[in-house]
């Protein structure tokens, strides 16, 4: 679909091109267009003689608008495609900028510049042409480098709850019954996972073999040999005592949850029937309100004037049609590289330039302050780990902000890769 709409698109010399000059009846569209705008340029900067036609008004205004629209669809396109080369191979990335910067911006530059400097047809007016070249060249990007661009700063957020109760094996062992399933809301003291452990559970028969031959032991000893009856009372207490633990960790296998909340299963999809060891997390039970987590640059917020209780407009991209009002509850006071959501990296399709450390977490390219929001409302399927585009006012951002902002967001992901 998208290859078709490329060759329909009549600012690109495809079909829809040839289309769209058969249809206003004009042969050679775009030379007709770029002489036009030519002239009329020249005329206007360089009081040039404009060149003789017989166009009518709306011919006028086809070639007039056709040129520039023509010319500002490369670029955007030409960026569009740089950047999405960008987050897949950064060093690709790089170069193809360089050949469309060199294609669509440096050669015309260049062409232009010859054509005010050392033209025949702007030799009568040479002394206007330089000005209008100097003027270009110095002026020009002083005016771009003020053009605003951004009144609004977009920052990715992610639904968090405010308590986590991590449910970890307790002893190494199988797998045996999950009674609660991912996404359940569960009570505290609900079962959440059975677990089996053959081995413990035979040295629990064994130790209570023991208890039963020591106790015999003592009790034919006990009125013949006092000192060997407290040896053998003695062993029967420390296996008692062995018993008593036994009994607890294999009671610890069945899990329950430990708060009121919902069930959030880790990975892999499913425990059942695996082996786990010591200690390693199976699920999590969240509670409490949830909250957005939103990380920021110390630039967005201070453009933001982010503060407590400041306003945001959140789109949760399970449901973008719809964008809800939240505020401001609470602003890390320091930024990290660390403990960056998954969910909003690169790693998990987001924007943040991030690589994953060995244990299953994010390391983002630069520093990130929290921002945490509370919601007016949640999706009916709102649960942890649903991402979200937050919108915030900000003070207007400059074409040059947003270039410096850019090059040194490149220059970052070019050296982590």
């Amino acid at each position: 679909a998208i290859t078709v709409l490329m060759n329909l698109n009549p600012l690109l010399k495809f079909d829809g091109y040839f289309v769209a000059s058969d249809l206003l009846g004009v042969v050679n569209l775009r030379q007709r267009a770029d002489l036009y705008l030519k002239s009329f340029a020249g005329h206007i900067a360089l009081g040039l003689p404009r060149i003789k036609n017989s166009y009518s008004t709306w011919q006028k205004w086809v070639y007039g608008t056709y040129a520039p629209c023509s010319f500002l669809y490369k670029i955007v396109l030409a960026i569009t495609i740089t950047t999405m080369v960008v987050m897949a191979w950064p060093i690709g990335g790089a170069l193809l900028g360089v050949v469309f910067a060199w294609l669509l911006i440096l050669q015309p530059l260049r062409r232009l510049l010859d054509y005010l400097l050392s033209s025949k047809e702007t030799a009568p007016v040479r002394g206007r042409s330089r000005v209008a070249a100097l003027s270009l060249f110095v002026a020009a990007p002083v005016v771009l480098w003020q053009v605003p661009v951004s009144t609004k700063i977009v920052a990715p957020g992610v639904l968090e709850p405010m308590q986590r109760f991590s449910v970890r094996a307790p002893v190494s062992g199988f797998v045996a019954d999950i009674p609660a399933s991912h996404g359940s809301s569960v009570a505290e003291g609900d079962l959440l996972c059975l677990m089996q452990n053959p081995e413990l559970e035979m040295k629990h028969l064994q130790i209570l073999g023991e208890m039963e031959v020591e106790k015999v032991r003592l009790d034919a000893e006990e009125a013949v040999d006092v000192g060997l009856a407290e040896t053998f009372r003695a062993r029967l207490k420390y296996l008692t005592a062995r018993s008593k633990e036994m009994q607890r960790r294999i009671d610890s296998m069945a899990i329950r949850s430990g708060l009121e909340g919902t069930l959030v299963r880790s990975t892999p999809k499913t425990w059942l029937g695996r082996y786990v060891t010591l200690g390693q997390e199976l699920f999590q039970v969240h509670s409490g309100s949830q909250m957005i987590r939103v990380v920021m640059t110390d630039h967005e917020v201070l453009r933001a004037h982010l503060a407590v209780g400041s306003g945001a407009d959140v789109c949760w991209v399970s449901d973008p049609s719809q964008t809800v009002p939240a505020i401001v509850r609470e602003i890390r006071r320091s930024s990290s590289r660390t403990e960056i959501p998954v969910g909003v990296t690169m790693l998990a399709g987001g924007g943040i330039y991030a690589q994953r450390t060995n244990d299953e977490k994010a390391v983002a390219d630069q520093p990130f302050l929290h921002v945490f929001l509370e919601a007016e409302n949640l999706p009916l399927t709102g649960h942890a780990g649903l991402t979200a585009e937050v919108r915030m006012k900000a003070r207007v951002e400059t074409l040059g902000d947003w270039l410096r902002r850019n090059v040194l967001g490149f220059y970052n992901a070019w050296r982590m890769s």
